[in-house]
């Protein structure tokens, strides 16, 4: 009877540690090697200490704007900076600024009536919140990010891992995305790249809101483990050539 009880015991703490990684992670108990603790995490600003530069193409479908945007990350006396270029594509104006991101990697509030509208798509685009938090992620395969709200749907996110071809070579990337009708909402993130590199959205009815992706970086101090191949001649892209719908 006794050893009945505690066979009964180990089965019910078993079944409860199963439940809550499933529900937790996503994740199938047996794949030992996808548990959190084998793992890499991600979170907004991760690897900023490495001061990279980022050249990225934004489309904002809405305003009908293109944006070549380069961020170079700084650090200086626990102050967040981001050394910032904007190249407006429709009529070629360019604009330098040191700007103060928060904590929580949002652009500070700006007084520049002339910047304003192209600092507004970067905070609406890729210093986006809407499918992050705060909190330190696990990028795991397979495994849930977390709810998102889309009006009155609230679809899940979910991790993929999976190698992206760039221009500039290949990543071994993970998207994090949720369907939509006919179409998948998502962003793409690096381990120790501290924003996401790509990103596709869209409205419920199918209309693309924006777009954007990494075009070449610069990470003085720290070899990008996750790059597979790189192309030293793509190192500055012609905007011309970029159709960020071509894979």
């Amino acid at each position: 009877m006794l050893r009945t009880k505690i066979f009964f015991l180990i089965f019910i703490i078993s079944f409860s540690i199963g439940a809550f990684v499933y529900l937790e992670y996503g994740l199938d108990i047996k794949n030992v090697n996808n548990l959190p603790r084998f793992s890499s995490t991600w979170y907004m600003g991760e690897g900023k200490e490495y001061e990279p530069i980022l050249k990225y193409l934004i489309n904002d479908h809405n305003n009908n704007v293109q944006l070549q945007t380069t961020f170079n990350f700084k650090q200086i006396s626990d102050v967040n900076l981001l050394y910032l270029q904007m190249i407006d594509q429709n009529n070629n104006n360019t604009f330098y600024h040191i700007l103060e991101l928060t904590n929580d990697y949002t652009i500070k509030s700006y007084n520049n009536d002339e910047i304003k509208p192209h600092l507004q798509i970067i905070n609406d685009t890729i210093f986006s919140k809407r499918d992050m938090d705060k909190n330190i992620k696990y990028l795991i395969h397979n495994s849930s990010w977390g709810h998102t709200f889309v009006g009155k749907l609230t679809p899940r996110l979910k991790v993929m891992n999976d190698i992206f071809d760039f221009y500039f070579g290949k990543l071994n990337i993970f998207k994090i995305n949720y369907k939509i009708g006919m179409q998948y909402n998502g962003f793409f993130i690096v381990d120790n790249l501290p924003i996401p590199i790509r990103a596709q959205y869209y409205d419920i009815n199918g209309n693309s809101l924006y777009d954007y992706e990494l075009l070449s970086f610069n990470i003085q101090y720290f070899p990008l483990s996750n790059l597979y191949e790189f192309n030293n001649q793509l190192e500055n892209v012609s905007t011309s050539q970029v159709n960020l719908h071509h894979k």
